[in-house]
């Protein structure tokens, strides 16, 4: 399993590795690489979003209080 920060990079460096891999985080652009773990980067700020506005429903939180 690997974490890579940049993709391209382990892409090279896995190339002749008779090893299964698995990406974590950041996908792989690799025939060597089996799958991909990681969340979709828009859907989870959606959901966030929705979890934010959720915790403030209800809640009196106006301009004067944003300062």
């Amino acid at each position: 399993m690997i974490a890579p920060l940049q993709s391209e990079a382990i892409a090279t460096a896995i190339a002749n590795t008779d090893k299964s891999v698995v990406a974590f985080d950041t996908n792989i652009d690799s025939d060597k690489c089996l799958s991909f773990i990681g969340t979709g980067n828009k859907e989870a700020a959606k959901e966030g979003a929705k979890a934010a506005v959720a915790s403030c429903s209800g809640s009196r939180l106006g301009r004067d209080q944003m300062h």
